[in-house]
């Protein structure tokens, strides 16, 4: 398991927005899923290959699978909710309502 991401999380008048850092992953590297009252991000960050003979002196960037779970803090309308990845940021934003309902929501790549 990678480090946890890193993410922030704000609420606004009529919204709850989620920015992530998840810089290489694509549509395909994330599924983002919403329920209950918890948003919960999961994917994974594949291993680069390397040239044979390479020896690092210093290597921070990890790889592998990776899950975050968040809690939410306030009901939000789960029909509503859109999200989208460009230049490594990951933005999910979910507008307020009475109610929020479980549901997986699509990732559009600009």
């Amino acid at each position: 398991m990678t480090p946890d991401p890193a993410v922030d999380m704000y609420e606004g008048p009529g919204e709850v927005v989620f920015k992530w850092d998840g810089p290489g992953l694509g549509q395909d590297g994330l599924t983002i899923s919403l329920s209950n009252d918890f948003l919960t991000i999961t994917g994974e960050r594949k291993y680069e290959v390397e040239p044979e003979g390479r020896e690092y002196g210093l290597q921070e960037r990890t790889a592998g699978d990776f899950c975050r779970r968040l809690s939410i803090p306030t009901a939000v309308d789960a029909d509503k909710a859109r999200a989208s990845y460009r230049q490594g940021i990951l933005e999910i934003h979910l507008p307020k309502a009475q109610e929020g309902k479980g549901k997986k929501i699509s990732i559009a790549v600009t």
